[in-house]
């Protein structure tokens, strides 16, 4: 583990992990750039308030995007459980003797 410095809505931080330090600042720059928006837009003037709006926001990209995810392999999965019965059908049909 490397230790990473990052500036985030101001704040300093030390943050350590196995990830590159370009990909660490990019995690930072991101939810910086999250705080930044909300508090242009809003009235809430304490900072842990504006991180934990924050936190909401990507939480819900985030379930949002696990749901999309899920939608698409269970879409996936009905198409291959298609094909798998068409190609079961196809064999038992090659393997019946012709009459």
């Amino acid at each position: 583990m490397r230790s990473v410095q990052v500036d985030i809505a101001g704040q300093q931080l030390s943050i350590r992990s196995d990830e590159t330090p370009e990909y660490v600042g990019e995690l930072a720059d991101f939810v910086d750039a999250h705080l930044r928006r909300l508090a242009v837009g809003t009235k809430v003037a304490v900072p842990q308030r504006l991180a934990l709006l924050v936190a909401m926001q990507l939480a819900d990209d985030l379930f949002r995007a696990r749901d999309l995810h899920d939608r698409f392999r269970a879409q996936v999965q009905g198409r291959l459980d298609a094909l798998e019965a068409a190609l079961a059908e196809h064999q038992t049909l090659l393997s019946e003797p012709p009459t």
